[in-house]
């Protein structure tokens, strides 16, 4: 049950095509979810669908399969290794990381493409304060964040890749004028330089273990959604 202070208009809450993004199904998916009773929904009085970002974290605990093992050291090429992966379920074949890579920019650009978030990166963990790109969009990545596909970065340089890989959460910064905080980035550069107005990330699992983030910089305000 909520708290007082855990209101369907507060940060805690998504709409329902954010919360889709988060999830990284379709809106209809999602809508098809909750009428079934797998993932709850606050209807607001003018019939507008509300999700908890504790409750998507639940679901995705749940339902996302752990993404293949890739080898990758802060001195080691940016270029995937070729170690084929465990085979893809149904199918029996093996996939290649390439194949991986290309699956990942197309989730890159599904998630860009379902919101007005026009910069998304798919951060992986190599270290505690070590990242790599591994897919962007566009497909040149934010040259303006000085973040593209295949970079090997401080973890810090990614905005809110950090906070949420730690708690393993979902977290969302719909409005970045409101903010104080996002975990590395100075927010007077994204908001003044760039241009950003939200931050959206999502953890991605390996294992059951949070190694990477979905992170989505948008140029304006999520309310409309």
């Amino acid at each position: 049950m909520a708290d007082q202070n855990d209101t369907p208009a507060s940060p805690a809450w998504l709409r329902l095509t954010a919360a889709a993004t988060c999830l990284g199904v379709s809106a209809t998916t999602l809508r098809r979810w909750s009428d079934a009773g797998r993932v709850p929904c606050f209807r607001s009085p003018g019939g507008h669908r509300r999700y908890r970002l504790d409750d998507l974290h639940g679901l995705l605990r749940t339902t996302v399969p752990p993404l293949p093992e890739h080898t990758c050291s802060p001195a080691s090429s940016h270029e995937p290794s070729p170690t084929s992966l465990p085979p893809q379920a149904g199918d029996g074949t093996a996939l290649t990381l390439a194949d991986t890579a290309l699956r990942l920019q197309n989730l890159a650009h599904t998630a860009a493409s379902g919101l007005d978030l026009p910069i998304v990166l798919i951060a992986w963990l190599v270290d505690p304060g070590t990242a790599t790109i591994l897919a962007a969009y566009p497909p040149d990545g934010a040259p303006s964040l000085g973040l593209s596909r295949g970079d090997l970065v401080p973890l810090r340089m990614i905005p809110l890749a950090g906070p949420t890989i730690v708690s393993g959460s979902p977290s969302v910064v719909e409005d970045l004028s409101h903010a104080t905080d996002i975990g590395g980035r100075d927010i007077d550069y994204l908001r003044h330089v760039l241009g950003a107005r939200t931050v959206l990330a999502v953890p991605l699992l390996d294992g059951g273990q949070t190694s990477g983030a979905l992170v989505a910089l948008g140029f304006s305000s999520m309310r409309h959604f």
